[in-house]
């Protein structure tokens, strides 16, 4: 009955498919928050230069990953396609023009095809080597919360990101939160391979035509070493890339919500009746991140200098021309917590034991 409900009052060119019904535990429509909430970070990328956005003295986005902004796997043969091999550069950040609001500005995150391909890239704390023919655009939030961690990072929050995916075949974008392991993020007891302190806002790519997203919590010891992850689909595959749509994470200590244009799609939550962090809610500062990302390359040939048969291949690919536009990103905080510790609107009050 609930997506009955839902697929009438959505907007034309959303549907959301759920496959979990707990989401009538929560409002499926995300409240107004402005009287509750405080915002404690935001950016609607109205620099002059991507130079003034990038400031250390603003200390706002960097274009790096906490690891650094390039990685190569030597043992990958005739490819930089896959996890293992990627390469952000500072140079694929831009901003321009919103195709909203010329008078407004957008951060675009860029895909860049190099014929020739880049032998090295500067990373965080060093060069790293390799054949880079893809690169592609990377904002990390430069937050630090008012806490005694020396790292930067967001440890709980009500994220939202207005934006415009790409809709070239191949290309993803992605608003999610990762954190390396520090001072303030050690790794507990029971980690095994596989396990990860991710939580993915949404992932989305087009591939010939068909469009992929999915929001997921990603494997760790407190969710048993299993991910929860939710695929959702617009009416329109092209929909996304075309037009603009609002993307939300609520992130509480008892509540993680994902919401598409204030409306919910999927939801993980503790019992209001127990301390235990059963739905394995991340408790941990992790860093805000906006990427672009390949997924393949155009022709398949994995770049590899020739064909099975023996014959010279052809690297050359089309710049896609394609980046993944942000209007704006917002991060709120509740000017008070309720009585009993949960957070005002968005999710209920704990029951009395």
């Amino acid at each position: 009955m609930l997506f009955s409900f839902l697929w009438r009052c959505l907007p034309a060119g959303i549907i959301l498919v759920l496959l979990s019904f707990e989401a009538i535990a929560q409002p499926a429509r995300l409240p107004d928050i402005t009287k509750k909430y405080r915002l404690v970070f935001s950016d609607d990328f109205r620099y002059p230069s991507v130079d003034s956005m990038l400031s250390p003295k603003l200390n706002k986005w960097v274009t790096d990953y906490a690891w650094g902004s390039a990685a190569w796997d030597t043992s990958t043969v005739c490819s930089n396609n896959g996890p293992n091999n990627v390469a952000y550069r500072r140079e694929d950040v831009r901003l321009v023009p919103n195709p909203e609001n010329p008078q407004d500005q957008c951060a675009a995150l860029d895909f860049t095809y190099h014929a020739d391909p880049l032998r090295q890239i500067p990373s965080k704390n060093s060069v790293v080597q390799g054949e880079f023919y893809r690169t592609a655009g990377l904002l990390r939030a430069k937050f630090r919360d008012d806490t005694l961690c020396p790292e930067d990072g967001f440890k709980y929050g009500i994220f939202e990101v207005r934006c415009r995916v790409p809709g070239y075949s191949g290309l993803q974008a992605a608003f999610w939160f990762w954190t390396h392991y520090g001072a303030c993020n050690n790794i507990p007891a029971g980690w095994v391979p596989g396990d990860t302190w991710e939580i993915d806002v949404f992932e989305t790519y087009n591939n010939n035509g068909k469009r992929t997203f999915f929001s997921t919590l990603q494997a760790n010891p407190l969710t048993q070493h299993k991910s929860s992850s939710t695929d959702y689909f617009f009416r329109n595959d092209t929909e996304p890339a075309t037009n603009f749509h609002t993307y939300t994470l609520v992130w509480t200590p008892n509540l993680l919500a994902w919401y598409v244009d204030g409306w919910l799609f999927k939801y993980l939550s503790n019992p209001r009746n127990t301390t235990q962090n059963t739905a394995g809610i991340p408790d941990n500062e992790m860093s805000l991140l906006l990427s672009s990302h390949y997924q393949w390359d155009c022709k398949g040939n994995n770049h590899c200098p020739t064909l099975p048969d023996g014959q010279p291949n052809d690297q050359q690919c089309p710049q896609p021309n394609d980046p993944f536009l942000i209007d704006y990103v917002r991060v709120y905080r509740p000017v008070a917590e309720n009585q009993d510790g949960t957070w005002p609107l968005v999710e209920k009050k704990k029951r009395r034991l």
